[in-house]
């Protein structure tokens, strides 16, 4: 039996989808590969703004 292995990484872009400007857009959307989105750049600037 062989085990799975797990992926490096997803790519990821992820965007908050607020209609109109948003004081936070310049934070968005967050772009790149990683094993969860917490792991993107800016994801922890991201989440302390707009929250878990």
């Amino acid at each position: 039996m062989s085990s799975l292995a797990i992926p490096a990484g997803w790519d990821w872009e992820i965007d908050h989808q607020q209609p109109g400007d948003c004081s936070n857009g310049h934070l968005m959307p967050l772009i790149g590969t990683a094993t969860v989105p917490e792991d993107l750049p800016n994801a922890r600037r991201v989440l302390l703004v707009l929250g878990p």
